[in-house]
């Protein structure tokens, strides 16, 4: 069994993933004008207690928008396993490690929470209660090129305020090429905007190539650049990969990230 001290050595397994890199290649800015979070969860969390007797907890990660960096999901999933055998007095110092390491990967406060009192997360349920399930929409497409023009609407020349979300989300993990799952949901307000828009271009990402983050932030980018609304949202709960799920949100307005998790994951 190992200290507390020695998690040190699993920092190294931690990978950095710059933002500015990646919102130049996405949306061609090195800056997102907007707020939001990066929601990380994981049940998969363990530890050892003082005597050597196996701990478990629930973890959440809450990432700010605006750190420097990103952290690559597969060396989050190798430092949080190297947790296993090491001794911890209390479920904080668990918490204070791991904060320790990702803040100063990220350069950014993370605030990291681990539920040792509960098995599993508790979302909020009404958040999707209130939007309306696109899947229904009639398309005709043969292009899987993401393209921002694709949200121009083609039947709808109103204004319109709503949320509205989608379960048939896919795109790549720009490492493996592997598919990423998830449900998309957007809210806004006296957008220029139609459904059948909206699907066509969420569909369109379907052998894309992305970071969840960078996804997300393109998405936002594109909806505020061709839609025009007052203020805009929108949360990508991506399906679980590895034991960790990850619900990038980003808004035009400050306000909570929502605590919700789409039930494909």
């Amino acid at each position: 069994m190992e200290s507390a001290t020695s998690i040190d050595s699993a920092a190294i397994e931690l990978i950095a993933i710059s933002r500015t890199e990646q919102r130049e290649k996405t949306i061609g800015s090195d800056s997102l004008d907007g707020f939001g979070a990066d929601t990380w969860r994981t049940s998969e969390l363990t530890w050892l207690d003082v005597r050597g007797k196996p701990k478990r907890g629930d973890l959440t990660l809450t990432v700010p928008c605006d750190s420097t960096n990103m952290v690559e999901s597969k060396s989050l999933k190798l430092f949080l396993m190297a947790f296993a055998m090491v001794q911890f007095n209390s479920k904080h110092e668990v918490e204070d490690a791991i904060g320790q390491h990702l803040s100063a990967l990220l350069e950014a406060e993370c605030i990291v929470d681990v539920n040792t009192t509960s098995s599993g997360f508790t979302f909020d349920d009404e958040y999707i209660e209130q939007s309306h399930r696109i899947d229904y929409v009639t398309l005709g497409t043969s292009s899987f090129e993401v393209n921002r023009d694709l949200l121009a609407p083609r039947r709808s020349a109103s204004r319109v305020s709503g949320r509205y979300h989608t379960d048939l989300f896919r795109c790549l993990c720009p490492v493996s090429a592997q598919p990423d799952y998830a449900t998309i949901v957007v809210t806004l307000q006296n957008a220029w905007f139609s459904v059948e828009s909206l699907l066509a271009y969420l569909v369109s990402y379907r052998t894309h190539q992305g970071f969840h983050e960078s996804t997300i932030e393109q998405i936002y980018w594109d909806i505020n650049e061709v839609c025009s609304p007052r203020s805009l949202s929108v949360l990508g709960s991506f399906a679980r990969r590895g034991g960790i799920d990850i619900c990038p949100f980003r808004s035009s307005i400050e306000e909570e990230t929502p605590v919700w998790r789409s039930n494909i994951s």
